[in-house]
């Protein structure tokens, strides 16, 4: 599966490719204060190689969202601790082009993300892990049908702090 298209969608995505190294890091050098503190995406070819390989596993998995008409990257949708078997479980983060945020973007390339998730890899569910006080990943995934489940106390390490988090999931029946 090279690329998916929504019908009449402003975003596709695809899986990344080594030649999306220039173009992800100016978008991740660009983002790097909208991205400040949620997220760290890689900002040097080192990063984004080690980044690249370690999405190429059957644990990892990512997908670039790139505007339908320009073919410009504009965000990042990860997958990351995927599970098979009695979990049959991922967990998701992502990250935007500072130029594209609070466009509706993220949230259209989501909503294909779910479908492949669901559709294709045969997930059961699908988890989010948000600050809370990061009100626009909140609003978007509760836009896609996640539910907020609980809070986490110092869940995730970001930029060197232990962060607290909730957890807001997706079930393959509920979607």
């Amino acid at each position: 599966m090279s690329s998916i298209h929504a019908l009449q969608s402003n975003v596709y995505v695809r899986r990344p490719q080594l030649h999306d190294e220039t173009d992800f890091l100016a978008m991740t050098y660009a983002s790097r204060i909208l991205h400040s503190p949620w997220v760290s995406p890689p900002l040097t070819k080192k990063q984004f190689e080690i980044y690249f390989h370690s999405r190429n596993q059957t644990s990892e998995d990512a997908f670039f969202l790139f505007h339908q008409n320009s073919h410009q990257l504009i965000g990042v949708i990860n997958l990351s601790l995927i599970t098979r078997g009695l979990l049959d479980n991922a967990y998701l983060s992502y990250y935007v082009h500072i130029d594209y945020s609070g466009q509706g973007y993220m949230t259209e390339g989501l909503l294909q993300v779910i479908d492949i998730v669901f559709n294709h890899m045969h997930l059961h569910r699908l988890e989010a892990n948000i600050q809370p006080h990061n009100l626009s990943s909140k609003k978007m995934v509760k836009r896609c049908g996640f539910r907020y489940e609980g809070f986490s106390p110092k869940l995730i390490n970001v930029q060197g702090i232990w962060r607290d988090h909730e957890r807001w999931a997706l079930l393959n029946d509920n979607y």
